[in-house]
């Protein structure tokens, strides 16, 4: 089968880049002939690892779009208007100029596939028509919640309801991370997907530390919830926490953490490590795991810590629900109670026992989120779509 990746940049850092590297690696390694076409123009870098048996599809820069495209992207971003159209399949230039779209949709063309994902919504709506006219099937697969994307003031994807919702209607197959974001979006836009969630390429080494704390995760005050780390750190030290928290990424509020840090005078090291492209050495010498963001569409970082035996602790949302079970491998605090996430951490740390019962099961949680059954279930997807009728394309 030949299956062509549209997504953004995979030099880029994100839940995203490291999804569509994992489960790309995996099909090229069954032998399917799988190849990706970025934003960007080549792959200089490759922080998640990508397989040199994955045919990049290059593009060649064209060069920025003119102050006033950059300024309507920017107010639509924050007030969800002017409203994007498509005119004659021509995309405005805020989002796409004219010779960006016709060079990816002639390298779609060379390529042959059959299919051709769009790895969020902006490149579902790129690949539903580039691939106009092609015999190349086109898929949707969508890492967030459908708040997360549509209903959030300066996220890119603000104001592109409307575009998204006349470009799914020429998908084959559409994708979505959980069970709760498939109720979501087959309510909200009318159209049916299949669960595909986030994966791990295996089980890691067991976890046996006793007293370190762990956030993994971009250091953003929007969606991963960074903001709430300093409310986190002082409910620590009052409660007698000695330990290690652990930082392990970036972003733009890093700088506003270590100035606080360097102020509070916390009774334990609160240590900020930075982007690490390969985590698990930091899993391996994690007690517990928090997760304080607002929204995620599924939350890798969750899993990635229980495939080493570290129960998570994470705000109440759509992706830790999908993985963590309350009480059992880990729990579940409502949203934007620091408070409430101290108290499961504190009892976590102040109880081995208890902490190695749930670390037992958060292990055979992860086993089911394993990369090759992932794949297993995006190809048997595929497959079911191949011999079906394709809904004719009309502007």
């Amino acid at each position: 089968m030949r299956i062509c990746f549209l997504c953004q940049s995979l030099e880029t850092l994100g839940g995203v880049q490291r999804a569509v590297v994992l489960l790309a690696n995996e099909l090229a390694n069954r032998g399917e002939h799988i190849a990706v076409l970025m934003d960007g123009p080549n792959l200089n870098a490759n922080p998640y690892g990508l397989s040199n048996r994955v045919q990049i599809l290059e593009v060649e820069p064209t060069g920025k779009r003119s102050i006033i495209s950059r300024c309507v992207s920017k107010v639509r971003q924050h007030t969800g208007f002017p409203r994007p159209r498509i005119h004659n399949g021509r995309f405005p230039e805020s989002i796409l100029t004219g010779e960006e779209f016709n060079l990816m949709r002639s390298r779609l063309a060379d390529g042959h596939f059959d299919f051709v994902v769009g790895c969020d919504p902006l490149h579902t709506i790129f690949a539903v028509y580039m691939c106009e006219g092609f015999e190349a099937k086109v898929c949707g697969w969508q890492h967030s919640t459908y708040d997360g994307y549509f209903r959030q003031k300066g996220r890119g994807y603000y104001g592109l309801t409307e575009l998204y919702r006349d470009a799914i209607e020429h998908c084959s197959v559409n994708f979505v991370l959980t069970d709760e974001s498939r109720k979501v979006y087959e309510r909200e836009l009318g159209c049916s997907a299949f669960v595909l969630p986030n994966s791990i390429t295996d089980l890691g080494l067991r976890s046996k530390a006793e007293n370190c704390v762990l956030y993994c995760g971009r250091l953003d005050s929007g969606s991963k919830g960074a903001d709430y780390l300093p409310a986190i750190a002082n409910g620590l030290a009052e409660s007698g926490f000695e330990g290690l928290f652990e930082v392990v990424g970036d972003g733009p509020y890093r700088s506003e953490l270590e100035r606080w840090v360097s102020d509070a005078e916390l009774p334990f090291q609160m240590i900020f490590e930075g982007f690490v492209s390969n985590p698990d050495d930091y899993y391996v010498h994690a007690s517990v795991l928090i997760s304080p963001s607002r929204w995620e569409g599924f939350g890798l970082s969750i899993l990635e810590g229980m495939s080493h035996g570290v129960p998570c602790v994470a705000f109440d949302n759509d992706g830790p629900r999908s993985i963590i079970t309350d009480g059992f491998d880990g729990y579940i605090v409502p949203n934007g109670s620091p408070v409430g996430l101290v108290d499961k951490t504190i009892g976590l740390i102040n109880d081995a026992a208890l902490r190695s019962r749930m670390g037992d099961r958060a292990v055979e949680t992860a086993r089911g989120f394993l990369v090759s059954t992932q794949a297993d279930t995006f190809l048997s997807i595929l497959e079911g779509a191949i011999d079906e009728q394709e809904a004719p394309y009309h502007d």
